[in-house]
């Protein structure tokens, strides 16, 4: 599986965030970007709200640039939480196809989105305590 996502970070559609504090990683989360939808696979945390927080600033990121949905893939009361809902199959694939109909955002981000700074100030969540 490791190497199966490092293949698809090197070929541009796999993505991860990390959530940092003074130096430390304390969260983050990685998934897969295809067309306008983002499937998000998997959130840490070593420290309480570090995966909150870094989820809430990817999803602030992928909507403005543009994303339809983030595909959580299974309810948790943490993406409840955060204002994620479930919804009817018909409803996601309706939304799935529209989102597959954009062109896909491949490579790196820091590339692709002047607001992306790829060294992390951006997404890498620097002041996690005022986020949390």
């Amino acid at each position: 599986m490791i190497e199966a996502y490092m293949a698809l970070h090197e070929d541009g559609y796999a993505h991860s965030l990390e959530v940092w504090e003074n130096g430390n990683l304390i969260g983050g989360l990685y998934g897969l970007s295809l067309g306008a939808i983002f499937f998000g696979e998997s959130m840490f945390s070593l420290k309480s709200g570090a995966s909150r927080a870094g989820f809430l600033r990817l999803g602030s990121f992928l909507f403005g640039n543009g994303f339809l949905c983030i595909d959580s893939q299974v309810r948790t009361d943490d993406i409840a939480g955060m204002g994620g809902r479930e919804i009817p199959r018909t409803q996601y694939l309706g939304i799935l196809k529209s989102a597959l109909a954009y062109p896909d955002r491949i490579g790196d981000w820091g590339s692709l989105f002047p607001t992306f700074d790829a060294s992390g100030s951006v997404l890498g969540v620097e002041n996690f305590h005022d986020m949390a």
